[in-house]
């Protein structure tokens, strides 16, 4: 989409002379600073920390007069615009900056009182700038005007086209060098060649940037570097900073950000980057981050696959979760009654269970994908030394596939995903509808309802529902400040009920692709310049040839796996490749019914084969019409989806245990609780007893469950394919209150036990008794980073959905997890022993 710039473009000369000009400046400016924090920052720091709020707020606005409010004015102000663009809704919160400067807040977003005000923000900042060359932030600085440029508040990185032309052999570039220590040799105009980004030596040259870009950041350095001073000469009042002299001190340690709560999160650190020194770009490390929360990603998508082919309760679970998200849930004609026992609710059930395979499958082919080309960019530049010309080929075609996959496929399918999920939800259910429409493949179509009106100021939720239905919003503020709005929403004790837990999923995805785009922007930024990819309608010859050939390629066995699942309608016949399910995948039948936490018996055995039985038949339908209508290299690729050197885990039969057998195991039982209860602990937060043995040692002889002969039981301390040498396993002194978290996580059924669900604060605070470091990321996910000695040489990180709406770990969910420890690290119930306290 492009723009119509007020800024007009200027004769070239001018413009240089007008970027040496700034760059003198912010040298100057710079060095000023420099010398004030040489002497006198630790008495800065202790000044600034006895100010209350309100005297700092008096002393930021005098130092910047007219300083927006809140964090991220350039997102408030933008909504604002679209706001009376669109006529939305009237928010008096975002009508305030029809009557302030909003060019600042696009201009300098970090400059706000809402974060300058907070803890020791502004110290973090005076620090950065004032003892860091500027050109380190120069990337940085660049990627926060996207959204002023998109509005045409800023300078158009390309405004100086209208001194030559869009097919011209050359543009203009200002560099910006990362350790430039003089204004002579920063800011510097000149021509570059231009083949649309893709020039051989774009891995060696981080310091090129459009001219628009680079005056934009000239501008945001003069300004904040002056404030900052003139902040700094505030707090020191009663010193005479001019011709300054007096011994130079050494620096003061350094200041930690700030955290949200107990536990860091991609929000806290995303809130924090902008007054901090940004690590440097285009490097294998800047990349391995990102990389494991990818892999992280990918495996944990690998393990949904897996808990629907092995766990009928989470078969059961998620095919309830994606029904409570379809149309037919949405009041209207045709009246739909998914409750009763006709065929229209076998139809209904067997289109829930395929489009909840379809998008599982789905979502795991793209993170697959990206994890891949994440894999080769690291390999290529971890070598020694600057990489070749074939590197950095092979860096580019990783970087166009990367860029592939986000623009043109997984992030509209996403966008579309959440739209139809938050329209279906029980939240917003209420304000939208079914109307028949003859054209349309069901034969319905999605309307908003008639007689409801929008209350758009104090519903949270639909109000940003809204804005996710403007796709110029959207790609202006960018996918990951996106979700990090989403995350103020999922703090709100009002709207987080209404929120699902599909649709927090949704949005986990949606920000680590953001976090994913931003980082790969930064190391690539002429492979992935924003306005390239926003003014151009279709890519050029031949590169998008072969990127949209592979592409395909990728995306074909998701559209194999959508036409098994669409069945005739009135105006489509069925796809030759459609299953039909007859009914095996209804959860409301009772046949998924898995009775594994209650005490073993005969008759709780039986049960819980039966609903293994029918996940099996059900997988066993479907595979055998994967080998049907599915090309051998498509199921390879499946298959690749799928935990390796794995086999299900399945209840063997029941074996009457001996009365010698039963006699040791209360005896066992008996010391168990007795134990617990010396401990402090005699059951759960939510009542119910927790009277079962922990450790399989407390167990005795009798086996009252194990996993068959292809796979040892869980809890027991032998060696498997899935989790390496358990005999090695470490072993964690914790207390009582981990102690409990992980009895729930690995327990063990026995006679007068009962589990129960685990408060999510408790697990996060187990998990970091045995050395892992909780992260929240975006929506509802967490990682969890191995950081004791222990536990290094098991693996990479482990994530997990943090539950929701509740704030409580089922015990079906703590148990699915315990399943993971085990395969990825080796733990057992085994593993922890009970500090007396």
């Amino acid at each position: 989409m492009a723009c119509d710039h007020s800024i007009q473009a200027p004769e070239l000369q001018t413009v240089r002379d007008e970027a040496q000009a700034r760059s003198q400046r912010i040298f100057s400016s710079f060095h000023t600073l420099r010398d004030v924090l040489d002497r006198h920052e630790t008495q800065i720091r202790k000044r600034w920390l006895k100010k209350n709020i309100e005297q700092r707020k008096r002393l930021l606005l005098n130092a910047w007069p007219g300083m927006p409010q809140d964090h991220n004015p350039h997102v408030k102000a933008y909504q604002y615009h679209l706001d009376k663009k669109h006529k939305t809704c009237h928010d008096t919160h975002h009508q305030h900056y029809a009557h302030t400067d909003s060019r600042d807040a696009y201009m300098w977003p970090s400059v706000n009182l809402e974060d300058l005000v907070m803890g020791n923000t502004l110290l973090r900042l005076i620090n950065a700038r004032g003892r860091h060359l500027p050109g380190q932030f120069a990337q940085m600085d660049a990627q926060s005007t996207h959204i002023g440029i998109e509005v045409g508040a800023l300078w158009s990185p390309y405004f100086l086209l209208g001194l030559t032309s869009m097919l011209s052999p050359s543009i203009y570039e200002m560099t910006l060098p990362y350790y430039a220590d003089t204004a002579t040799a920063y800011g510097v105009i000149q021509p570059r060649p231009y083949t649309d980004g893709t020039r051989d030596d774009d891995l060696a040259e981080a310091d090129g940037f459009l001219v628009g870009d680079g005056m934009n950041v000239l501008e945001i350095q003069e300004r904040l570097l002056k404030f900052l001073y003139d902040a700094s000469k505030a707090i020191l009042w009663d010193i005479n900073l001019d011709g300054q002299s007096g011994p130079v001190v050494a620096e003061p340690p350094a200041l930690k950000g700030p955290t949200e709560g107990e536990w860091l999160s991609l929000d806290s650190l995303a809130r924090s980057a902008p007054y901090s020194v940004p690590e440097e770009v285009r490097t294998a490390d800047s990349l391995k981050r990102i990389k494991s929360l990818v892999s992280a990603h990918f495996e944990q998508t690998q393990e949904r696959l897996w808990s629907l082919r092995e766990d009928p309760a989470f078969f059961a679970d998620l095919v309830g979760e994606f029904s409570e998200h379809q149309g037919e849930r949405l009041p209207g004609r045709p009246r739909i009654n998914i409750h009763d026992r006709s065929s229209a609710q076998r139809k209904y059930w067997d289109q829930t269970a395929h489009m909840m395979v379809n998008k599982c499958y789905e979502e795991a082919i793209y993170w697959y994908e990206l994890d891949r080309q994440l894999d080769r960019i690291i390999q290529n530049l971890g070598q020694e030394g600057a990489p070749s010309k074939q590197q950095r080929a092979d860096c580019h075609d990783a970087v166009g596939k990367i860029r592939a996959i986000m623009e043109t496929g997984f992030l509209p399918n996403l966008r579309g995903m959440i739209s139809i999920y938050m329209t279906c939800c029980p939240a917003l259910r209420n304000y939208f509808c079914r109307e028949e429409e003859p054209e349309a493949p069901a034969g319905w179509g999605i309307a908003p309802r008639p007689g409801v009106n929008f209350d758009l100021r104090s519903d949270r939720l639909m109000w940003f529902f809204l804005q996710l239905q403007l796709e110029e919003f959207c790609d202006a503020i960018g996918w990951e400040t996106l979700s990090f709005e989403f995350e103020q929403l999922l703090r709100d004790k009002t709207e987080r009920p209404r929120i699902s837990a599909l649709v927090a999923w949704q949005f986990t995805n949606l920000g680590l692709l953001g976090l994913l785009q931003n980082q790969v922007r930064m190391c690539f930024p002429r492979l992935l310049e924003r306005t390239v990819i926003r003014e151009r309608e279709h890519w050029t010859e031949p590169l998008d040839s072969s990127l949209r050939a592979w592409l395909e390629n990728v995306e074909y066995p998701m559209g194999k796996l959508a036409r098994i699942g669409i069945p005739a309608s009135p105006r489509i016949p069925a796809f030759p490749e459609f299953l039909d399910l007859k009914g095996m995948a209804d959860p409301t039948s009772g046949k998924f019914a898995y009775p594994f936490n209650k005490t073993r018996t005969k008759a709780t055995v039986q049960a819980m084969q039966k609903a293994e039985s029918n996940l099996d038949d059900f997988w066993a339908l479907y595979d055998g019409h994967f080998d049907k209508v599915l090309s051998r290299e498509t199921r390879n690729v499946l298959r690749k989806l799928l935990p390796a050197n794995r086999t299900l885990v399945r209840t063997p039969d029941w074996v009457e245990p001996s009365k010698e057998e039963e006699a040791a195991r209360d005896s066992s039982l008996a010391n168990a609780i007795s134990h617990l209860r010396v401990a402090g602990f005699q059951g759960s937060d939510d009542g119910t007893s927790h009277s079962g043995s922990f450790q399989r040692a407390n167990i005795g002889k009798a086996k009252t469950k194990t996993r068959g002969a292809s796979k040892p039981e869980l809890d027991e301390p032998e060696a498997t394919e899935e989790s390496g040498d358990i005999n090695n396993t470490p072993v964690f002194e914790v207390k009582s209150r981990a102690y409990r978290v992980f009895r729930n996580i690995f327990y063990m059924p026995t006679p007068g036990s009962q589990p129960g669900d685990v408060s999510w604060i408790d697990f996060l605070h187990a998990m970091h008794a045995i050395g892992f470091e909780p992260t929240k990321l975006h929506g509802s996910a967490w990682s969890l980073r191995p950081c004791n000695d222990k536990l290094d040489i098991f693996g990479q990180i482990i994530s997990i959905h943090e539950p929701h709406p509740s704030s409580k770990l089922s015990f079906w969910e703590a148990r699915r997890f315990g399943r993971r420890l085990t395969r990825k690290y080796g733990l057992t119930g085994d593993s922890f022993v009970l500090v007396q306290q």
